[in-house]
């Protein structure tokens, strides 16, 4: 009974970290590390629940208003009409 439970939902997690130079008119550097977790639950046949958060920490030496976290919260619903869901948010 728990993988009958189990199949209807899905998970996914992600990291993420960039780093770039700028050599133009304005010179420095800057940064980005970044976390995400999404949640799905099936609704009907081809309707989903769908949820995602985002966490983003931008670091830059030129522009230090650029030093800060940033958060992201999305909720919607997802069609499928097949193995393929599409996402509305």
């Amino acid at each position: 009974m728990l993988f009958r439970s189990l199949r209807n939902w899905s998970l996914n997690t992600g990291v993420g970290y960039t780093t770039a130079l700028s050599f133009g008119n304005v010179q420095g550097g800057w940064g980005q590390v970044s976390g995400s977790f999404g949640m799905g639950r099936q609704l009907v046949k081809s309707l989903s629940f769908v949820s995602g958060f985002t966490a983003s920490s931008y670091r830059s030496n030129a522009f230090a208003a650029y030093n800060r976290v940033i958060y992201s919260v999305v909720v919607g619903l997802g069609y499928s009409s097949r193995n393929i869901p599409i996402r509305f948010f």
